[in-house]
C-alpha cells in the first residue's frame, strides 16, 4: 500500500489541512476594520497603520524559506508546531504594544512565524496527493477554504472593534491558532523521506525551482491574486469609513460581502475546472477583470465616492481571479514533487513578497476615491497576463 492511500483513509487529513489554510490571511483580514481605530489609538498617520499589513507580508514572505526548508529534513509536524507556538507569542507581544512602531516589528515577527503553516500546509498537500488532477482539486478546495479568512474575518473583526477594540482580534487570531496546535495531536508525519539538511543541498534547490520559468508564471498570477485583495484591504476600510462614514460594522459586512467574491468564484471554478482546460479558465478570468476594472475607473472618474461604484466593479474583480490562484499553485507545485517543502517556501516567499511590495505602494494610494484603485488593479491584471503568455511559452 502507497503513501497516498494511506493518507486518503485518514477522514480527518484533509479537514485537518484546510483548517490551517485561511490563518495565514486573516492575521490581515480580522483586524481591517480597525485600522481607523488604530491610527486614532496611537496617535499616527494613516501611511504607518497601512504599513502593519506590508510587514507581515514582508515577515510571512521570508519565513516560509525558513520553514519550508526545515520540515524537509525534521519532518512536517515537528516544525509547525515550532511556528504555531511562536505565533501565539507574536499575537501576545501585539496585544500589550506601547506604539505603532513595536508594533510594525512585532507585526514582521507575526507574519514571519506564520510562514510555518504557510508553507507546510502545501508541502502536506503535495506528500499527500497525486500531481495533477488529485494536487489540483486539493488546491482548489484550499484556494476556496483559504477565501473563508477574507469573508469570515473582517465580518467578526467589525464586531470586535466595536464591542471591545481593536486588540480582540488578535485574542481571536491566538484561540484559532491554540487549535491548530490541538489538531496536530492527531495528523501523521506525511515526510516519510526527510533528506539531510544541508545549506548547500538548501541553495542548490531553491536554484532548481527558481530556474523553472512555468514556476514563474503561476508564483506571479498568485501575487497578482493576492495583491488585489490587499489593496481592497489597505484602501477599502479608509474610504469606505473616513470618506463614506460607515461604520466598523456597516464595513465588516461590506468585507463579508467581497469575502463572498473569491469563495463563490472559487466554487465556480471547481465546477469549470472539470470542463475546461486551465489556460482557457485563467485568459477568461482576466479578460473580465481588465473590463471590470476599467468599469471601476470610469465610475470613479464620473461620479464622487458611492458604495456600490466602488463594491459591484471590485466583486466582480476577486470573483475571476479566483481560477488563477490554484491553477498557479498546483502548476507550481507538480513541477517539484521530490522537493515539495523547498518548492512551496520559494512559491510562498515569491508571492508574498509580490504582495508585499505591492501593498507598500498602495499605501501612498489615495483613500478619498476609487480612482487609484483602479488603476493599480489594471496595472496588476496586465502583468498577470504578459508573465502567463511570456513564460508558458
Amino acid at each position: 500500500m502507497n503513501n497516498i492511500k494511506k493518507f486518503e483513509r485518514r477522514w480527518y487529513f484533509p479537514v485537518v489541512i484546510l483548517f490551517m489554510v485561511p490563518l495565514a490571511g486573516m492575521g490581515i483580514d480580522i483586524y481591517v476594520p480597525s485600522l481607523p481605530a488604530i491610527t486614532t489609538a496611537f496617535y499616527t498617520s494613516m501611511h504607518l497603520v497601512k504599513l502593519t499589513i506590508a510587514f507581515y507580508l514582508f515577515g510571512y514572505a521570508v519565513g516560509p524559506l525558513l520553514f519550508g526548508a526545515l520540515s524537509d529534513s525534521y519532518g512536517r509536524k515537528k516544525i509547525l508546531a515550532i511556528g504555531v507556538f511562536l505565533y501565539i507569542i507574536s499575537c501576545l507581544l501585539i496585544i500589550i504594544s506601547g506604539n505603532i512602531y513595536f508594533m510594525l516589528v512585532m507585526r514582521f515577527i507575526q507574519g514571519f512565524t506564520i510562514g510555518a503553516v504557510g508553507a507546510i500546509f502545501k508541502a502536506i498537500m503535495s506528500d499527500s496527493y497525486d500531481a495533477d488532477t488529485e494536487l489540483h482539486k486539493i488546491s482548489a478546495m484550499a484556494a476556496t477554504t483559504w477565501a473563508i479568512g477574507p469573508i469570515l474575518a473582517p465580518f467578526i473583526g467589525g464586531y470586535l472593534q466595536h464591542y471591545f477594540g481593536w486588540q480582540a482580534n488578535f485574542v481571536f487570531l491566538i484561540i484559532y491558532a491554540l487549535l491548530i496546535l490541538f489538531s496536530l495531536l492527531i495528523m501523521p508525519e506525511t515526510n516519510l523521506q526527510p533528506i539531510k539538511l544541508q545549506g548547500s543541498s538548501i541553495v542548490k534547490n531553491y536554484l532548481i525551482v527558481l530556474r523553472h520559468p512555468v514556476f514563474w508564471s503561476g508564483v506571479i498570477g498568485m501575487g497578482v491574486v493576492y495583491s488585489l485583495i490587499a489593496i481592497f484591504n489597505v484602501v477599502g476600510p479608509f474610504l469606505i469609513q473616513t470618506v463614506m462614514h460607515y461604520s466598523p460594522i456597516q464595513f465588516g459586512h461590506i468585507a463579508l460581502v467581497m469575502g463572498f467574491a473569491f469563495f463563490l468564484g472559487g466554487i465556480f471554478n471547481r465546477i469549470l475546472v472539470q470542463k475546461f482546460n486551465a489556460r482557457f479558465l485563467v485568459l477568461s478570468s482576466i479578460l473580465v477583470m481588465a473590463l471590470a476594472s476599467i468599469l471601476l475607473l470610469i465610475l470613479g472618474l464620473l461620479f464622487p465616492p458611492k458604495l456600490y461604484y466602488y463594491i459591484i466593479p471590485s466583486f466582480i474583480i476577486l470573483f475571476f481571479s479566483a481560477p488563477i490562484f490554484p491553477a498557479g499553485m498546483a502548476k507550481s507545485m507538480s513541477l517539484f514533487p521530490k522537493i515539495a517543502g523547498s518548492a512551496s517556501a520559494v512559491m510562498g516567499f515569491l508571492f508574498t513578497a509580490f504582495t508585499a511590495i505591492t501593498t507598500v505602494v498602495a499605501s501612498f494610494l489615495v483613500s478619498s476615491n476609487q480612482i487609484s484603485s483602479a488603476i493599480a488593479y489594471l496595472v496588476l491584471i496586465a502583468i498577470c497576463f504578459l508573465a502567463y503568455q511570456l513564460l508558458n511559452k
